[in-house]
C-alpha cells in the first residue's frame, strides 16, 4: 500500500493556472507567488471527477514531502484520494498506474479514448525528471504559508502598540 503522512483534513479546491511552465522550481514558485503549494496525490486524486474533466492528456508536479513512492503497481483510491491495491473490479476512472521511485512526482490523467488506453485512468510517476515542461501548473491554499503570514503581521502590530 502506498501511504502519505499527512492526510487532508478538508478537501481543498484545486487552482489552476492554464500556463505551461518550465519546471518544477518555476512552478512551485509560481504557486508561492501566489499564496499556493503543490498538491499531495491524495488532494489531487481526491478531485478525481474534476481531473478527468479538465486535465485529460495533461500532467502536473505534486508535492511528495520528500518520501517518494515505494511501491509499483495498479491501485485504486477512495474518496480522500489514499491508495489502495486494486482488486481488477475498478473502473478506468479509478485505476492509477504507479511508478514507485525518489524522484519529484507527478499524475498524469489519460484519456479513456486512446486507442492504446492501457487500462487505467491516472499515472503517478516517481521514476524519473522529464525533461518536458508540465502541461499546467496546478496548486492548492498553503494554509501554513497564511498562518505564518497572519502571525508575522500581528508580531509586528504588537510590537508596534507597544513600542
Amino acid at each position: 500500500m502506498v501511504t502519505q503522512t499527512k492526510e487532508p483534513q478538508i478537501k481543498l479546491p484545486l487552482q489552476i493556472f492554464r500556463q505551461r511552465c518550465a519546471n518544477r522550481s518555476q512552478s512551485m514558485k509560481r504557486l508561492a507567488d501566489n499564496g499556493l503549494r503543490l498538491p499531495t496525490y491524495q488532494e489531487a486524486l481526491s478531485h478525481s471527477s474534476e481531473l478527468i474533466k479538465e486535465f485529460e492528456g495533461k500532467w502536473f508536479w505534486l508535492c511528495d514531502n520528500h518520501q517518494g513512492i515505494k511501491e509499483d503497481g495498479l491501485f485504486t483510491f477512495n474518496a480522500m484520494g489514499e491508495l489502495v491495491k486494486s482488486t481488477g473490479s475498478e473502473t478506468l476512472d479509478q485505476r492509477v498506474r504507479v511508478w514507485k521511485g525518489n524522484w519529484p512526482l507527478r499524475l498524469r490523467v489519460s484519456s479513456g479514448t486512446s486507442p492504446n488506453d492501457l487500462g487505467w485512468r491516472f499515472s503517478i510517476y516517481g521514476d524519473y525528471v522529464p525533461q518536458s515542461v508540465a502541461d499546467l501548473v496546478v496548486g492548492v491554499v498553503d494554509a501554513d504559508s497564511i498562518l505564518e503570514k497572519g502571525r508575522a503581521t500581528l508580531a509586528r502590530l504588537r510590537r508596534g502598540i507597544q513600542g
